[in-house]
């Protein structure tokens, strides 16, 4: 009897090596200059190692700012209205998208914040 064993395995890497031609995300280059390990995650580069103190970066996004790349977590919005429902949320003007492309902008509090 045969049996057949799947393992679904997550493997960090430098950003040389085996990438095969997977995106690496707009932040791609500032990961690798910071010195970032990469996982396979959805198809893409997901950075998921900075080389520092895991706690430190933790709070430090709590208590300032932090680029947090969340583009592999996407979100489809759809209805009659999600077009000026995204323009009163979003930075940039969402009626610019081609139905069926994405778009980077930002999600504020409604005083900027």
């Amino acid at each position: 009897m045969t049996t057949i064993l799947k393992r679904n395995v997550i493997a960090s890497f430098d950003e040389g090596g085996w990438n095969y031609g997977l995106w690496g995300g707009p932040y791609h280059r500032l990961h690798q200059q910071r010195g970032a390990k990469f996982c396979v995650y959805n198809n893409r580069l997901m950075a998921v190692d900075q080389g520092g103190d895991r706690f430190e970066e933790y709070w430090k996004q709590r208590r300032e700012a932090g680029l947090v790349d969340t583009g592999e977590r996407s979100t489809e919005i759809v209805g009659s209205d999600a077009e000026a429902f995204c323009n009163k949320l979003f930075t940039r003007n969402c009626s610019t998208l081609k139905p069926g492309r994405a778009g980077y902008g930002l999600l504020l509090y409604p005083d900027g914040g």
